[in-house]
């Protein structure tokens, strides 16, 4: 009941804050996109299941593209399987008594992403609350399948090191930060894309929509707007939007990119917003969600661990209780100089460890909110104690789930 409180006021005092803007445009895409496979939802009991990791069902409605790279790569399979993992983890732990700490919900080694001015963990699709482990065995095991993919098995346990050494430090000293991953040193060295060429590539990727949706987008956008008095007007005006399919993990959720027109009328400065439904997690035993405006959890995480700046950061609440078969949605900004880092961009095992040791850090400074309070401070003892105390567990645990989704994978 006390979480539920604390979610509450979290929500409305984010909802009233200037730039929060209760995005509700998207609901004309849902009356009229086609069917999209709920893969976050449990299979059904019935469903022709390969195993207990995906079944038949949710691979047939998968472009090819993405069922060759499930086939032939398992990290591209690991990162379809949040959920089941997710599921496995807080099986094992249900006896543990743990302090509730803000998740990422999905990390992993290719979930790290910088920017110009930015570097860490990104994409909170799967936020939420919930006991620690869930990030330590996830990422964890990205880092097994990480070094499997390298050929580096031999030394894996130096980035698992790393990993935990940087969430225990920053658990006792929130302001600790590690020095900059020399791959992204190395990553920033690269010419960015152009403006030009950043917003043609982005509008390569729209797929057309239906004249509902670029009606309620625009009119969506029109009150956004209301919510920056200050910024230049005309901001928000629609210039362009499509649907997206991209991703591995939140491949099948509805997804939209707009081009507004931005600070001027120069096309080069034109901005990049994605609107994106909200994933599914109800039913993961041990983690909580938001009873109302669900879609507030990614927000809350993004603020809260998140290091890369959105200028545009909102969500839809209200569609939940009109349509309760339909999800939510969240709003945010595209910088053109994002980038992920990928498996294949690491050099040496020094330099997965680098970005391992930063990305654990990043999970014990901002996972308790309160900074450097009292009752923060109280949470941080107990969560240094349990992480000390179920190291050896969660290490085993990540083996052994690794393990266990290799044998599926290969069937």
């Amino acid at each position: 009941m006390q979480i539920g409180r604390r979610i509450t006021r979290a929500m409305i005092c984010w909802l009233c804050r200037p730039g929060a803007f209760v995005w509700f445009g998207l609901v004309a895409w849902a009356a009229v996109a086609p069917p999209v496979l709920n893969t976050n939802q449990t299979a059904p009991q019935n469903a022709n299941r390969r195993s207990a990791w995906v079944s038949d069902d949710e691979i047939a409605h998968l472009p090819p593209e993405l069922r060759t790279a499930m086939a032939t790569d398992p990290f591209t399979f690991f990162r379809r399987v949040n959920r089941v993992w997710n599921e496995r983890v807080c099986t094992a732990f249900a006896g543990e008594q743990q302090p509730r700490v803000r998740l990422h919900g999905d990390a992993h080694v290719e979930q790290y992403a910088f920017t110009r001015d930015a570097y860490g963990l990104d994409d909170f699709d799967d936020s939420a609350e919930g006991p620690a482990v869930i990030d330590l065995v996830r990422f964890i095991g990205s880092l097994r399948l990480a070094a499997m993919q390298r050929r580096w098995q031999s030394q894996v346990e130096r980035p698992i090191d790393a990993f935990l050494d940087g969430y225990r430090r920053a658990l006792g000293d929130p302001g600790y930060t590690p020095p900059e991953p020399s791959v992204i040193h190395r990553l920033r060295l690269k010419r960015e894309p152009t403006a030009a060429a950043f917003l043609a590539a982005v509008e390569a990727r729209m797929e057309p929509t239906p004249a509902p949706v670029r009606l309620a987008a625009r009119d969506a956008l029109e009150r956004l707007a209301t919510r920056y008095p200050d910024w230049p007007r005309g901001y928000f005006t629609l210039k362009k939007i499509g649907a997206l399919q991209m991703g591995v993990g939140s491949y099948t959720a509805s997804k939209f990119l707009m081009r507004v027109e931005g600070p001027s009328p120069a096309a080069d400065d034109d901005v990049i917003l994605e609107a994106k439904e909200v994933s599914d997690l109800n039913g993961v035993d041990c983690i909580t969600t938001p009873v109302l405006y669900e879609a507030v959890r990614v927000i809350i995480g993004a603020q809260q661990i998140g290091r890369l700046h959105h200028s545009v950061l909102s969500v839809f609440g209200g569609l939940a209780a009109e349509q309760p078969k339909r999800r939510e949605w969240w709003l945010r900004s595209w910088d053109r100089t994002y980038r992920e880092v990928h498996i294949a961009d690491l050099r040496s095992v020094e330099e997965l460890s680098e970005l391992a040791r930063d990305a654990g850090a990043q999970l014990g400074s901002a996972g308790i909110a309160g900074g450097r309070s009292a009752e923060a401070a109280a949470v941080r003892r107990r969560a240094l104690e349990t992480a000390i105390r179920l190291q050896p567990r969660v290490r085993q645990m990540a083996a052994d789930l690794t393990s266990e989704m290799l044998k599926a994978w290969r069937q």
